[in-house]
């Protein structure tokens, strides 16, 4: 009987691990589907090239009771960026970052991080207590410096337990002081249509 039930047991696991890897590639497909015509547009909008472009979507994301501390996370489902970009190694969450200021904010979150890098460059360890950009620490804020440009975030929003809530993020980032080029009206709304379809289209799937 022992056998048998640890032969269901892990014939259990392995269907319900084939069917989150199914629904993890479903969804990349579709994000896939919706993310690279959007740089083209925002390409056409800005009349910046597509591979200065980056569009990513993160999701909120809550890890198991072993893990501390017990708060949600952003976890990235999908990125497109035609250039090698360098990568951070921060834990985002909420209140860190532009990503996690949108999610706090629960609205767009635009920034030229190289500017405000730049702005920064004379604070050390002791000092940054007193800016802590967007929630960052001291080494947090080394580990990103350099690595981006213009972000602008825009929330994802579902169905939360008080009604409508931010339950991810969609990101797109450009070349450093493209600001004014960036965040127009025209762009924000076309993140935000983005925003909406991903809900219907992928996260509510």
């Amino acid at each position: 009987m022992v056998a048998i039930l640890i032969g269901l047991i892990g014939s259990l696991s392995s269907i319900v691990g084939q069917r989150a890897r199914a629904l993890r590639e479903q969804r990349l497909e579709k994000l896939r589907a919706l993310l690279q015509p959007v740089a083209l547009r925002v390409q056409d909008q800005t009349g910046i090239d597509v591979r200065d472009l980056g569009l990513a979507v993160y999701v909120l994301h809550r890890p198991g009771w072993w893990r501390w501390p017990w708060q949600q996370r952003l976890r990235r489902l999908y990125r497109v960026r035609p250039k090698i970009a360098a990568m951070s190694h921060v834990d985002w969450r909420p209140g860190k970052g532009v990503i996690g200021t949108c999610v706090e904010r629960g609205q767009d979150v635009a920034e030229d991080v190289a500017a405000l890098d730049d702005l920064l460059r004379s604070e050390t360890r002791d000092t940054w207590q007193r800016s802590r950009a967007h929630g960052l620490t001291y080494d947090e804020w080394l580990d990103t410096r350099g690595k981006y440009g213009v972000i602008l975030a825009t929330p994802i929003l579902g169905e939360g337990s008080g009604g409508s809530a931010v339950i991810g993020v969609l990101v797109l980032d450009g070349p450093a002081g493209a600001f004014t080029t960036i965040v127009t009206d025209e762009v924000r709304s076309e993140l935000a249509s983005v925003a909406d379809q991903i809900t219907t289209n992928v996260l509510s799937s």
